[in-house]
């Protein structure tokens, strides 16, 4: 059994590039430096643009 705790936080980002594909998909490249010192390979992260976006 893994003994791991996964790092929860909340960090403001800019939008440093953005992708359009067919079916509304995007892919989208953000500058959040905190995030990227902690994030591991396999892991995701949960995007909220917020409300009237």
């Amino acid at each position: 059994m893994f003994n791991q705790k996964a790092a929860i936080f909340e960090e403001r980002s800019e939008v440093i590039d953005q992708i359009e594909y067919d079916s509304d998909q995007f892919i989208i490249t953000l500058k959040a430096p905190k995030a990227s010192k902690a994030a591991k390979p396999g892991e995701f992260a949960f995007v909220d643009c917020g409300e009237n976006t």
